[in-house]
């Protein structure tokens, strides 16, 4: 899947950043109820370069696992799921161009944080489903990831977001490791042993899943 990887290595913190891996733990809950302890350390990791992007879900203890791999040279994207909750399951997922989420989105520029050495500046999004508030860079250059579609329209990378819903659960995802070293088998998954599904079978199963 991957013949040749560009590996790009920083000299200090603040470069600019377009390509590496960005590990996202969560970091706090607020207000789950047993859900909430399920939750804790749980990982989301972005994998990105000119080529490829990939996300990699870990959460409910391991009971939820999930790999998105997009090859933006083939404009082919690949979901493996994993764990007891969801079996090991192979989609091919459309790529066709999705709306994007829209929100309104507030800047505090006199609001800053330093995250493993990037200085972040905070930001609220909000929307008729959800309310967000995130530190971001302007340092990481992260576009078509999964990950980062979900804050479609910040001006940066989030390094730190805490979700809000409206009945007051807080999950707070920070970021633990941020490298520009990557290999070819950050994005050549072995595919070995799932069952193939379709990606409304797969909807319907993540949703299933709560």
């Amino acid at each position: 899947m991957v013949s040749c990887l560009f590996i790009v290595h920083l000299s200090h913190a603040q470069e600019a950043l377009t390509a590496g891996k960005i590990e996202m733990k969560i970091t706090n809950v607020e207000n789950a109820g047993l859900k909430g302890s399920m939750m804790k350390g749980s990982t989301q990791t972005v994998y990105f370069s000119d080529s490829y992007d990939r996300l990699s879900i870990y959460t409910m203890k391991g009971m939820v696992k999930m790999e998105i791999v997009n090859d933006k040279t083939a404009n082919s994207t690949l979901m493996l799921t994993g764990g007891m909750m969801l079996g090991k399951k192979k989609v091919k997922v459309n790529t066709e161009e999705k709306k994007p989420r829209k929100y309104n989105i507030t800047y505090d520029n006199s609001d800053n944080k330093t995250i493993l050495g990037y200085t972040c500046t905070k930001a609220t999004l909000e929307n008729d489903k959800i309310k967000m508030e995130v530190y971001y860079t302007d340092k990481i250059d992260v576009h078509e990831t999964p990950l980062r579609k979900q804050f479609s329209g910040l001006k940066g990378f989030p390094l730190q977001y805490t979700i809000i819903d409206d009945e007051g659960v807080r999950i707070t995802y920070t970021a633990q490791i941020i490298t520009p070293d990557l290999t070819p088998s950050d994005f050549n998954l072995p595919t070995e042993g799932y069952e193939e599904m379709t990606e409304q079978e797969a909807k319907k199963m993540l949703r299933n899943a709560g």
